[in-house]
């Protein structure tokens, strides 16, 4: 009973703070369990305690098709930023795979990782994949080492506390991918998604990938799913291809409106399951009457 009791109270006095790195999130409305699971939420992410090494392969396996087509806008002068990027591998893929229009059309490689992973996991002890994480990282610093214009690796913060003309000019990105990223990790995804929205341009995409375990309470008490909640309730972004398995995220518009969320429940996890409540009561949904015939 003892040892049951020790563990969260080591997680949360044990591991770095997060209410100075989330700023924002650790707020007394929070319970003291939700404060729990952030600390150990945070050492997930700040351990880089899940797959880094995904080639860009697989992640065309995790996407629909027509993922393919926004990766030719890339070689042709194209932005694409990768959240939760780990090693950068599927990007450092793209690039050897299309070096000579990559760098003749100006294209733009854009990874971002809260921290870099700097040693394999200590939960993965197949040494298959401690090598494959070796050779992953070799490829990162031979790739940072070139110093091409048209890479750039960014670490050291989460994508959310980033300002959007940091990462790229507003208005300017061609493709985001999030695969088990910060919609997948974040407590504070209608951040995430304002700045996907505010980056994009005009008909680019965001690419996600994510469990179907979170949900998103309404201001009528109604629950819904992080896309049932970007359908309805976001502005500036559209849900293609939902319901389904493989949906993914279009600039349509440009005024961009995000409810601000407050999250109320996070079970840690690879990833973890959370449930949040749009925080204003004057939200309104951009179809209410589909809204009160479907429970996304």
């Amino acid at each position: 009973m003892l040892k049951t009791l020790w563990i969260p109270f080591a997680i949360f006095f044990g591991s770095a703070s997060w209410a100075h790195s989330r700023a924002g999130v650790c707020e007394s409305y929070l319970s003291f369990p939700v404060q729990i699971s952030l600390k150990a939420n945070a050492r997930i992410i700040n351990d880089n305690d899940f797959t880094v090494t995904r080639p860009l392969k697989e992640l065309k396996t995790l996407l629909p098709d027509v993922f393919g087509a926004y990766l030719i806008d890339i070689q042709i002068g194209g932005t694409w930023v990768d959240a939760g990027a780990g090693l950068a591998q599927a990007q450092i893929d793209f690039y050897e795979l299309h070096r000579s229009s990559i760098e003749t059309m100006g294209s733009r490689l854009i990874a971002i990782t809260a921290t870099r992973p700097r040693r394999a996991s200590d939960q993965v002890l197949r040494r298959s994949y401690r090598t494959a994480f070796q050779r992953a990282s070799d490829r990162l610093d031979h790739m940072l080492e070139l110093d091409r214009p048209s890479f750039r690796y960014m670490e050291g913060r989460y994508i959310e506390d980033i300002p959007t003309h940091e990462i790229a000019n507003p208005g300017s990105v061609s493709l985001i991918t999030d695969v088990f990223g910060p919609l997948s990790y974040s407590p504070r995804i209608d951040r995430v998604l304002r700045v996907y929205a505010e980056a994009l341009k005009p008909g680019g995409a965001v690419f996600v990938h994510m469990n179907n375990l979170n949900r998103v309470i309404g201001p009528d008490k109604r629950v819904m799913s992080i896309p049932g909640f970007i359908k309805y309730y976001c502005r500036g972004l559209e849900v293609r291809n939902y319901p389904g398995r493989f949906w993914y995220l279009v600039r349509n518009h440009d005024e961009i409106s995000i409810p601000a969320l407050d999250l109320e429940h996070l079970r840690p996890g690879r990833p973890p399951t959370r449930k949040f409540r749009i925080r204003s009561t004057n939200a309104t949904s951009n179809d209410a009457s589909h809204l009160l015939r479907t429970n996304p």
